[in-house]
């Protein structure tokens, strides 16, 4: 999750452009005498870059910094507002949409939109509309688009998705579509993965396991796990991601749909669903260790589900990790903001993402 953390700025073998705006992305402002040191570079080539990336857009420049002997160093910076981001959050009460610059910070207020109807096709025809629309607004170009779902996604989350709530919709290929329309990447992700990326993005330099759980869009309930920095999977049972951890450890998660379904309809068995989550919950806890567990109740979440989620946690041996419990308000910001995250860390991965090719240069172009 981290911003491309497979490369580092000294790397000799990356590109110079690449190398300085790594330095940039990671630790600002920096003068060109802190670029040279970071990254290796000699003078003329950091100058040389540091020229050719300003007059692209993508370095911007501060105040020279006065009161020190000779020339006064010129703070350089990552240009955050270079491209746009658009965070969309699909619920049955409508639309939220939240346009951000690539550092996440809001640009302006969220927008809502309504939903004429609670059907796969509506859904899927006025969510494109709304992308289409906002996509359409004057202002600095577009880098990607996030969407936040009711529903599960392919392993690579910006292809195939699974609506959870019209299960004769097994492969909707809505992100692929998108995708390719717009020439831009789409990334879409399950509430509580949106939820774990929120949390890690606010506080990345402090935590690198995190387990999120999300009753955001009951029935389901939507889990999110980061290990190590890494967003787990979690819908085909696959070594590594987050069913296969529930089947490891004894406690398939499959089963959480359809206890707080019947909770939903007989509201006396509340506490059987309430329960059953602390058990997914001390589950995820045992196979991960997170520095950090985040719960989004529902509407209807109460102080005695939260003594409940507690003591059967105490029961599981959990106490040591209770601290760090935190309750998140069921509300639409985490999610935007976690979406937000996850398409900015997608779209400034100089090896995978958008960043290397604005910055006009490739692996192969050397140092």
């Amino acid at each position: 999750m981290h911003t491309d953390s497979s490369a580092r700025e000294g790397n000799p073998l990356l590109p110079a452009a690449w190398r300085i705006l790594l330095a940039l992305l990671h630790r600002e402002p920096l003068s060109q005498t802190d670029i040279r040191e970071r990254t290796g570079l000699s003078h003329p080539i950091v100058v040389q870059q540091v020229a050719r990336l300003r007059q692209v857009g993508l370095i911007s420049c501060g105040k020279p910094l006065s009161g020190q002997p000779g020339r006064p160093p010129v703070p350089l910076m990552f240009n955050w507002d270079y491209r746009r981001l658009l965070a969309i959050e699909v619920r049955r009460s409508g639309m939220t949409a939240q346009v951000t610059n690539l550092a996440g910070m809001p640009l302006g207020a969220a927008q809502q939109f309504p939903l004429s109807a609670w059907n796969h096709d509506t859904i899927r025809h006025e969510l494109i509309a709304v992308i289409r629309q906002l996509l359409g607004e004057k202002g600095m170009p577009w880098a990607g688009v996030g969407i936040v779902i009711p529903g599960v996604t392919s392993r690579d989350s910006d292809a195939i998705i699974s609506w959870s709530d019209f299960p004769a919709w097994q492969n909707d290929p809505l992100g692929a579509e998108l995708s390719a329309e717009l020439d831009l990447p789409v990334i879409i992700e399950p509430a509580g993965r949106a939820l774990a990326c929120a949390f890690f993005g606010a506080h990345r330099t402090d935590v690198s396991h995190i387990v999120a759980i999300s009753l955001r869009h009951l029935p389901q309930v939507q889990v999110g796990v980061i290990a190590e920095g890494v967003l787990l999977r979690g819908a085909t049972g696959r070594a590594g991601e987050v069913s296969q951890l529930l089947t490891e450890h004894g406690q398939p998660g499959q089963t959480l749909d359809a206890l707080f379904r019947t909770a939903l309809e007989a509201p006396e068995q509340r506490a059987s669903a309430v329960r059953a989550l602390a058990d997914v919950l001390a589950t995820l806890m045992a196979a991960v260790s997170p520095d950090h567990v985040i719960l989004q109740g529902d509407d209807a979440w109460s102080e005695a589900d939260s003594r409940l989620v507690r003591d059967t946690l105490v029961a599981h041996g959990c106490s040591r990790t209770l601290p760090r419990l935190v309750e998140c308000p069921n509300r639409a910001d985490e999610a935007l903001a976690g979406i937000a995250y996850r398409s900015r860390h997608a779209t400034l991965d100089l090896q995978t993402g958008m960043l290397a090719g604005w910055a006009g240069v490739t692996i192969s172009d050397g140092v």
